[in-house]
C-alpha cells in the first residue's frame, strides 16, 4: 500500500509539474477551478432522477485546469485537484487528484467534457475508536488517519462566459480500500457545481 501511495502521488506531482511546463506560455487557456459537491455512497442511476441521492455529503475542491491540445472543435487537457470531504458521521478527507479528459465545443457558449482520473485520499474517523484487549475489555485507541487509492469517471455540462466556465458535473468514482473484508470497494456518486476562472 505504500509503494502504491507513493506512486500515485509521484505519478500526480509528474502530471502537474509536466503541464504546468508545457502551458507556461499559454495561460489564458488554463483556468484555477472551484467545485462543491455531493458525495453519495452509491451506485450510478440510484436516486431521483438517478443521479440525486441523501444524505448530503459535501466536498470543495480546487485545482488547476491545462489544456494540452487546443482546436477549433475540441480540447484535450490535465486537471490536478485538491479536495476536502465531510462523509456525515463517518470521516472527514482530504483528497489529491488527477484527471485526464476530452471536451467538445458543442456550440458557441456550451462545451461537453469527460475525464478519467485517479487518486490518493486520506481519511480521519470522526468518531472515537475502541479495541478489544487481552483483557477482553474496549479500551480507547488513538487513530490518526488511513490512506486510500481513488478513481473515477467525470463528466461535465459547461456553459462558457468571457473570462468564466460555469458547469454542472456528475461523477462516479470509487474509494479502497474501505473496510477490508466487509466493503473493500466503496462507491460514490456525485453532483457537482463548479467554474473555472481565468485570470
Amino acid at each position: 500500500m505504500k509503494l502504491l501511495i507513493k506512486t500515485l502521488l509521484f505519478s500526480i506531482a509528474f502530471f502537474h509539474l509536466f503541464f504546468i511546463a508545457k502551458s507556461q506560455n499559454d495561460s489564458i487557456k488554463n483556468p484555477i477551478l472551484i467545485e462543491i459537491s455531493n458525495n453519495s455512497t452509491q451506485l450510478p442511476g440510484s436516486g431521483f432522477l438517478g443521479i440525486f441521492n441523501l444524505p448530503f455529503h459535501p466536498s470543495i475542491t480546487i485545482g488547476k485546469k491545462y489544456n494540452f491540445v487546443s482546436k477549433p472543435k475540441h480540447d484535450f487537457f490535465e486537471s490536478v485537484k485538491f479536495s476536502y470531504l465531510n462523509h456525515r458521521l463517518y470521516h472527514n478527507a482530504f483528497q489529491l487528484s488527477s484527471w485526464t479528459g476530452y471536451e467538445y465545443k458543442a456550440m458557441k457558449k456550451f462545451n461537453i467534457n469527460a475525464s478519467l482520473g485517479f487518486g490518493y485520499l486520506y481519511s480521519i474517523i470522526s468518531s472515537e475508536t475502541f479495541t478489544l484487549n487481552e483483557n477482553g475489555e474496549y479500551e480507547y485507541k488513538k487513530f490518526y488517519g488511513r490512506s486510500h487509492f481513488t478513481a473515477g469517471l467525470d463528466l461535465n455540462l459547461i456553459y462558457k462566459l468571457q473570462k468564466l466556465d460555469l458547469y454542472f458535473g456528475y461523477k462516479f468514482w470509487v474509494q479502497s480500500p474501505f473496510v477490508n473484508g466487509y466493503v473493500p470497494v466503496l462507491p460514490y456518486t456525485s453532483i457537482t457545481l463548479g467554474s473555472n476562472i481565468y485570470f
